[in-house]
């Protein structure tokens, strides 16, 4: 068979419109071959797809479509304010409490140049007056409200005019002379007397030990030089209420005015600050014996305030130097201890010693039936009669039991210092009675 003249035969080539037709059918074939081997997705939404630009209404907001930064700026939001905080605490931490403010003031609020107005000066220091002190002998050493005067007696020294102030003469050998000086008085004259050289060895000495941090620091007891820190175990005379002065070069002198007790040791440790001779507030710590007293300042006119409780660690006040400060300290069971003093140019360690109060006694005696039970403050007495017992001074209770009736009796009565109380029992058939036969 032959093929025909027109064209139908297999092997002919296509025209450019057929070639045409080939090249769209195979363009529309290649995405749905592809779209077969990847994974179907939810067609878009058209309303989205045709939304006009920069409409935040249209803003596809599912899962995928945006980055969630929420947890990084948390993050950094916690490490900026605990990076604040720390800052903060830098900044306070040096802080020098002791550092006078710097007060800025226009020109025209200058009374004159140079000069700060009247009105925010600090008040003016207490008038003061002179007085005279002697003793007899002479050459002995003074101390006004806890600090040394220059000199030795016969001496001047300028006090306070308007308020007493506390005098405390010392030499060795004598007894201290203690003694108060009145608004108004111009002279004191002191007449020491000998210590017995017996008692003052055997009775009237304390230990003291001292120690600082630096090292090599004067010891001055009551203004006199006893020795260097270290210091060991020293034997001083002059006991009760004294004023330790520790001086180093360099550094701000520190007081400790506390009390020495006979046949007792005394260890003291103070810290050396730099020397800051500008300074005005003055730190001073606390302590008592025992701890846990209530320590309030006492002013003079008026109220006085409470400052707060000594514990493990001193109790921190602060005064300004040229002021007279006076503490007081109580605790229950314990007489209070009172202590007055300047505040100079020194760092302070005031240390309260309060003596338990000083127990009296008296007697009592009970007579009445020897088969009756008896009590006193709760402890069975012997059998009756009781004769003169000792008894401490104040307030207490006897009661006294029938063991055969059950009846009883009780009284509450006080004993005096020195005093005896004479009770007697009566048993009745109706009742018992305790009565007072001590005469008025």
């Amino acid at each position: 068979m032959t093929s025909s003249s027109n064209g139908n035969s297999d092997d002919r080539r296509p025209d450019s419109a057929e070639w045409g037709a080939i090249n769209q059918v195979s363009q529309t074939s290649k995405p749905q071959a592809s779209a077969s081997r990847q994974p179907t997705r939810p067609p878009a939404d058209p309303e989205i797809l045709n939304a006009p630009p920069g409409d935040p209404g249209t803003i596809d907001l599912r899962p995928g479509s945006y980055r969630n930064y929420g947890g990084p700026l948390i993050v950094i939001a916690f490490l900026g304010i605990a990076l604040g905080v720390g800052y903060v605490t830098f900044k306070e931490d040096k802080v020098d409490l002791n550092q006078r403010p710097t007060i800025h003031f226009s020109g025209s609020t200058l009374q004159q140049a140079g000069q700060v107005p009247e009105n925010i000066k600090a008040a003016p220091p207490p008038p003061r007056r002179t007085v005279r002190i002697d003793s007899v002998p002479a050459g002995a050493r003074v101390m006004i409200n806890e600090h040394a005067v220059d000199g030795l007696t016969p001496l001047e020294a300028s006090v306070v005019a308007e308020e007493p102030v506390n005098l405390r003469i010392v030499l060795k050998g004598h007894k201290r002379f203690d003694a108060q000086i009145t608004p108004g008085q111009t002279r004191v004259n002191a007449t020491l007397a000998e210590s017995p050289k017996p008692a003052l060895k055997e009775q009237k000495s304390a230990v003291l030990e001292v120690t600082s941090a630096p090292a090599g620091a004067r010891v001055l007891v009551e203004g006199a030089e006893v020795g260097v820190t270290p210091l060991g175990a020293t034997t001083l005379a002059n006991v009760g209420p004294v004023a330790i002065r520790v001086i180093k070069a360099g550094h701000n002198p520190h007081t400790v005015i506390t009390t020495l007790l006979p046949g007792r040791s005394r260890n003291i440790g103070v810290k050396l600050t730099p020397e800051n001779k500008e300074r005005r507030a003055i730190q001073i710590r606390v302590e008592s014996n025992p701890n846990g007293a209530t320590i309030e300042r006492v002013f003079s006119g008026r109220q006085s305030k409470r400052l707060g409780k000594t514990g493990y660690n001193p109790l921190l006040i602060t005064g300004r130097v040229g002021e007279t400060i006076t503490l007081r300290a109580s605790a229950a069971g314990h007489l209070p201890s009172v202590r007055k003093f300047d505040v100079h140019a020194s760092d302070y360690t005031v240390q309260l010693e309060l003596p338990p109060p000083v127990q009296t006694f008296g007697k009592l005696s009970v007579k009445g039936p020897k088969d009756l039970m008896v009590f006193l403050d709760s402890d069975e007495l012997d059998a009756l009669p009781l004769k003169a017992q000792k008894l401490k001074s104040g307030q207490h209770r006897l009661v006294a039991v029938d063991q055969k009736t059950r009846k009883r009796a009780s009284l509450t009565f006080s004993v005096s210092e020195n005093a005896e109380l004479r009770l007697e029992i009566e048993r009745t058939d109706e009742a018992l009675t305790i009565k007072n036969l001590t005469k008025p």
